[in-house]
């Protein structure tokens, strides 16, 4: 049986580094502090993250500044004011942004990653945007979580990060920090996370129940009832971690927090890369529309006959691949559509009129087949014509003329670099589809 406390002393931030990441967050937000003086539409500086909630794992801190503002501050001048501090607040550290609702300034001290971030100083439940609720998440976790569980946060975050679903930007689709913390907090401890999750139901919630969500479960905000936290997290991820939870409760070893890749069989015939370079843009924006052009092309795919088994996308600074992994690159040039049962009077006319050039006949079920020849039969030729059409194959309008600029190249042409990016797809999910 693993020893928690053995654990969380691994994983613990050693007393120097614990000493050098809280001089950095004193000075980040006196720095910060001393930019918003005698600006009149801002109400206080706080702490967050979590660093200022205790959580944060050994040689991973964040130090989140939250800059608040009046309520009553127009839209505008509250992200103009924002980026002026954050970049002048932090300039000696070559401060950039990134964007999700609106944006935040991001540098990097000493090895430790500062996010500056505004929200508007509200009442809970009148919130403006998404940032708001986040400094009564610092005040909740603090005030509610004692000092064994914030240990335990950083177990279950170590735990999470094994299996690759842990983080909440929108290429992962992971579990938050925050969301480990209300796991915890929830349950009591890291083994009983374990044990509640590897035989959670279907539609199960976690928290106060407020409203009904259409997720597969729920895990309610403690700070605002009407909040989903499982609706940032995919299904796959939600599988991932329930399996994981059963296979640790199977064999709760130490083994279980080491990183070790799954089984991989090199099926690289099978695999197809689209690779093309993007215009420079909000990397989550790229992330959602490079998603949404991967459904619309899986489903075109499925609806001409071809099988993806599983897919994956790297984006790296200035190109996108996606790969697929396909049973097969050629498939039947003929195929049998469906029609009507004959007592579909009207619908039997309208399928005979329109197949007047094809074979059609009845089947033993009382339903006309006819036999259609397929317009495209390789994988080459139909992707071709999808990315060459980027608005008939549903792919998003912001990536219409990035996609145009594609190549193709076939798994047996690709090399050590293309074969690392696409090896997630060729790889089982490790421990938690494990039998031992």
């Amino acid at each position: 049986m693993i020893n928690i406390n053995n654990l969380i002393q691994e994983i613990l931030p050693t007393e120097k580094e614990t000493k050098t990441t809280s001089r950095i967050a004193d000075k980040v937000l006196k720095l910060v502090s001393n930019e918003t003086k005698n600006i009149p539409q801002i109400t206080g500086v706080d702490l967050g993250g979590s660093y200022a909630k205790g959580t944060w794992l050994a040689n991973s801190a964040d130090i989140d500044v939250f800059i608040k503002f009046y309520k009553d501050t127009p839209k505008a001048a509250f992200t103009k004011i924002f980026k002026k501090i954050g970049h002048t607040a932090l300039r000696e550290f070559n401060p950039y942004e990134k964007y999700a609702e609106h944006p935040y300034v991001i540098a990097e001290v000493d090895n430790v990653v500062i996010n500056v971030v505004p929200c508007y100083d509200v009442k809970k439940g009148e919130w403006q945007s998404a940032t708001d609720r986040s400094p009564y998440h610092t005040k909740h976790m603090k005030r509610h979580l004692t000092t064994l569980q914030k240990n335990e946060v950083r177990v279950l975050k170590k735990f999470l990060k094994n299996y690759n679903i842990y983080g909440a930007e929108i290429a992962s689709q992971g579990f938050s920090g925050y969301v480990t913390e209300v796991l915890i907090l929830n349950f009591g401890g890291f083994l009983k996370v374990i044990q509640n999750i590897a035989n959670i139901k279907n539609n199960e919630i976690i928290g106060q129940k407020s409203r009904d969500f259409d997720t597969v479960i729920t895990i309610t905000d403690p700070v605002d009832n009407n909040r989903n936290l499982a609706a940032a997290i995919s299904k796959r991820n939600i599988a991932l971690f329930i399996l994981a939870c059963r296979a640790f409760l199977k064999n709760p070893s130490r083994k279980i927090f080491e990183n070790k890749p799954g089984k991989s069989r090199e099926h690289w015939e099978n695999v197809i890369c689209i690779k093309f370079s993007y215009t420079n843009r909000v990397l989550d924006v790229l992330w959602g529309q490079t998603k949404k052009a991967l459904s619309a092309l899986n489903r075109q795919l499925k609806l001409h006959g071809f099988v993806v088994i599983r897919d994956h996308i790297v984006i790296s600074k200035e190109r996108i691949h996606i790969f697929l992994f396909l049973e097969s690159f050629c498939i039947s040039k003929i195929s049998i559509r469906q029609g009507p049962n004959v007592f579909l009077k009207d619908a039997v006319s309208r399928f005979i009129a329109k197949n007047t050039n094809n074979i059609i006949w009845v089947s033993n079920d009382m339903t006309l087949l006819c036999l259609d020849e397929r317009e495209y039969a390789s994988i080459f030729s139909i992707l071709d014509y999808l990315l060459s059409n980027p608005s008939v194959a549903g792919i998003p309008n912001g990536l219409h003329d990035d996609i145009k600029t594609y190549t193709l190249t076939g798994g047996e042409q690709f090399n050590d670099l293309i074969k690392q990016k696409a090896a997630p797809i060729m790889s089982d999910d490790g421990a938690a589809v494990s039998s031992t």
